[in-house]
């Protein structure tokens, strides 16, 4: 089964910066800085996370992985975003809030 996340990042070394960017290109969509949406299988998944956990240091860095289940579609204000051959669509998990 293929699902979507939206893969977050926030790397403190310039060197490690390079290395996560790289490695995400090959499992997701570059689709604004520091942010790539992937489709992976679940073994995609695993290793997209053992690549991650490789590279960075995690006293210093954080990466967000965000799944996403429900399809929802998105408009960009201001710059489009880059080499979009199909409408980006994202799948987001609505949360229920407890102190609501």
């Amino acid at each position: 089964m293929i699902r979507s996340f939206l893969v977050c990042y926030d790397i403190c070394n310039p060197k490690r910066l390079r290395k996560v960017y790289s490695v995400m290109r090959s499992y997701g969509e570059h689709i604004q800085y520091s942010v790539f949406l992937c489709e992976l299988t679940q073994k995609l998944e695993h290793q997209m996370k053992d690549d991650l956990r490789a590279i960075i240091e995690e006293r210093e860095d954080q990466i967000l992985i965000i799944p996403l289940q429900y399809r929802i579609y998105f408009e960009t204000i201001g710059l489009p975003l880059a080499n979009r051959e199909r409408e980006l669509i994202l799948v987001m998990n609505e949360l229920d809030d407890e102190n609501d």
